[in-house]
């Protein structure tokens, strides 16, 4: 589970969303940049916003631990669900998109909560983030110019092999960022 895990960890998705943000600009997909940066950084800025609001629950009622919606989750569907979504748009059904983000956040829910990472709540959580970012995704990105598919596939598997294995510890860092001392 782990190694599934791993392609969903900050350390993987931030520097595999930058290298597709920086093929599609070189071949000229300004509509898809923007789309691709702004879907991504919107899913990613609501993830950390709905974490410091579960650390400030968890401070006024002095839980112990507080629920903490899956970051792996969103970054999968919104990272990898996206890559499907501006690569495979123009040829498959909008249902098969769909069903393809619903595979993702099943594979890594399922994952996180069998690393007792997450409970199925958080899963839940992070999967409906992720797939009103792909939602964002779909509606500003426009119709795929032809060149795009296999440069953009071959950076992202690339990077994806490059980065699998490094972790960043992302909620690590807000816990310690936003938490008194």
């Amino acid at each position: 589970m782990i190694f599934l895990s791993d392609f969903a960890d900050q350390a993987v998705v931030l520097p595999l969303a930058t290298v597709v943000a920086l093929v599609l600009g070189v071949l000229g997909w300004w509509r898809g940049v923007l789309a691709w940066v702004g879907a991504i950084c919107g899913t990613l800025a609501v993830m950390l916003v709905l974490k410091l609001c579960c650390l400030a629950i968890a401070e006024d009622f002095e839980f112990a631990s507080a629920a903490s919606p899956s970051g792996h989750v969103a970054s999968a569907c919104i990272v990898y669900g996206g890559l499907a979504v501006l690569l495979l748009r123009d040829v498959v059904p909008r249902i098969a998109l769909g069903a393809i983000a619903v595979a993702i956040i099943v594979a890594m829910g399922y994952s996180r909560i069998e690393l007792h990472a997450h409970d199925l709540a958080e899963v839940i959580v992070g999967g409906f983030v992720g797939a009103a970012g792909l939602c964002v995704l779909g509606v500003l990105a426009g119709p795929r110019p032809r060149i795009v598919g296999w440069p953009v596939l071959g950076a992202a598997v690339c990077t994806m092999l490059a980065f699998h294995g490094m972790h960043l510890p992302a909620e690590a860092a807000i816990r310690s960022a936003f938490t008194p001392k």
